[in-house]
Formats: structure tokens, C-alpha cells, sequence
């Protein structure tokens, strides 16, 4: 029994030529912003996490005004400082100005995000 083939269509190879970039130079004026100088101004947030809790959705529908939430660590215990969701340092609470904040104790190895 014979069948018939069907002919394959041929494609066209794409053609690829050598190109030739000009050389990079730092051609900037004096005291021009470098394009990676534009990083410096990105935002990021910062959280500083002091402890976590897990709790039943029935038993955060029942929270009301007073209530404590007992977290996972102790008085003198380090926080975690999380840039955009990235844990990048520890800390110790410390008061600033009337203000709540963080010194660093610790630094994660690696890049920052």
C-alpha cells in the first residue's frame, strides 16, 4: 500500500551579519550623574519586623481594641530589618528623637535587592 507524502516547505535560513558597536566612553560633562547614579534614588521600603504570630482567622475576627497579640520573641531579642520583603540586617530597638528605630547589629552576606 502506498502513501503519498506530503512535501515539506522549505524555510528560509535567516541571514546574520557581523555588526561593528562603537567603543563605550565615559563622555560625561564634570559633576554629570553617571546613568548608575540613577539607582541612588530608587525607593525601597524598609520594615523592621519585631515578631511574627500565627492566629486562626476566627481568632483575628474576634480581635478588639485593647487586645494583645504575644509574638514569637522576647524583650531583648534582635528584630529583623527586610528591605522590599528581603531580610538584609538584624537590629536592636533603640528610641531616636521620641521615636522607635533600629541599629544594626548584623548585616546579611550578599547583595542587597
Amino acid at each position: 500500500m502506498a502513501t503519498e507524502e506530503t512535501p515539506v516547505e522549505e524555510t528560509a535560513q535567516p541571514v546574520v551579519s557581523p555588526i561593528t558597536l562603537p567603543e563605550l566612553t565615559d563622555e560625561r560633562s564634570p559633576g554629570e550623574a553617571r546613568p548608575i547614579d540613577v539607582l541612588g534614588r530608587v525607593r525601597a521600603e524598609v520594615v523592621v519586623v519585631a515578631g511574627r504570630a500565627t492566629m486562626t482567622l476566627a481568632q483575628v475576627k474576634a480581635l478588639t481594641t485593647g487586645d494583645l497579640i504575644a509574638l514569637d520573641r522576647g524583650i531583648d531579642a534582635t528584630v529583623d530589618i527586610l528591605v522590599n520583603g528581603m531580610a538584609v540586617a538584624t537590629g536592636d530597638v533603640v528610641v531616636l528623637d521620641d521615636h522607635l528605630a533600629a541599629r544594626i547589629a548584623t548585616l546579611e552576606a550578599g547583595d542587597l535587592p
